[in-house]
């Protein structure tokens, strides 16, 4: 359990109690003066500087704080970018519901190019997070589900043919958000997906690279495939 704020800012608690006293003590020495203990009339104007000054002392105390609602009440939703990320970056959108709730999507693209001479890739993921954050501020955990397919073609002297991957995949991901008061956050994430339907194909006749391709990846994706966003970041509207 984290100690309340005020013990770990000493300082504006004293100012508090200063605050309080220097502007109540007029109060007290005027109803003091008054026999009859009428209300002086400037009553409500020091109340009201003496409220003012401890809200101002207790948003000193609790510090900048982060945001919480945006456009929708008690909503934020933004786009983010998981720049270093594992397989791929990935670009998505992500809302925090009610300080506790969240959910996100991502995409993640390879165009097909040129590795060698008459050896093509392309790759290309998508999934869909829910998140808990059980304190209501930076760690959560969390769901995932979602899909990747690879693809590779072969000509000349890397193998002939064609080897397509691909696979769903469900499984847990845990992780950090820091959300500053501008909306600006940056970003934690990892997970492992296990498959929920893989599957590895090559064409007719594949030779060569192709092959080789598709052994590694019924090696080490069968089993599932870790799902890492190390440096992401966005803006919450």
């Amino acid at each position: 359990m984290q100690p309340h704020t005020w013990l770990r800012r000493p300082q504006h608690l004293i100012g508090l109690l200063t605050a309080a006293t220097i502007l109540a003590a007029p109060l007290a020495r005027a109803m003091a003066d008054d026999p009859h203990g009428a209300a002086p009339p400037d009553l409500d104007k020091r109340v009201h500087q003496l409220e003012g000054r401890i809200h101002e002392l207790e948003s000193q105390m609790q510090g900048a704080g982060t945001k919480s609602s945006g456009l929708i009440p008690g909503v934020l939703i933004g786009p983010r970018l998981n720049l270093i990320a594992l397989p791929t970056p990935t670009l998505g959108a992500e809302a925090k519901i009610l300080r506790y709730l969240g959910v996100s999507f991502d995409y993640g693209f390879i165009p097909k190019f040129k590795v060698d001479e008459g050896l093509t890739v392309q790759y290309s993921s998508w999934n869909l997070t829910a998140r808990v954050f059980p304190w209501g501020k930076t760690f959560f955990l969390g769901a995932m589900l979602g899909h990747y397919g690879f693809s590779s073609s072969a000509s000349g002297t890397n193998g002939t043919g064609s080897v397509d991957v691909s696979s769903s995949f469900f499984g847990p991901v845990i992780g950090g958000r820091w959300i500053q008061n501008s909306g600006f956050f940056t970003g934690l994430d990892l997970g492992w997906g296990f498959p929920l339907k893989y599957s590895s194909v090559t064409s007719e006749g594949a030779s060569g690279t192709p092959l080789d391709i598709k052994d590694k990846a019924d090696q080490y994706l069968r089993h599932g495939m870790p799902l890492l966003a190390v440096v992401s970041f966005g803006y919450f509207f």
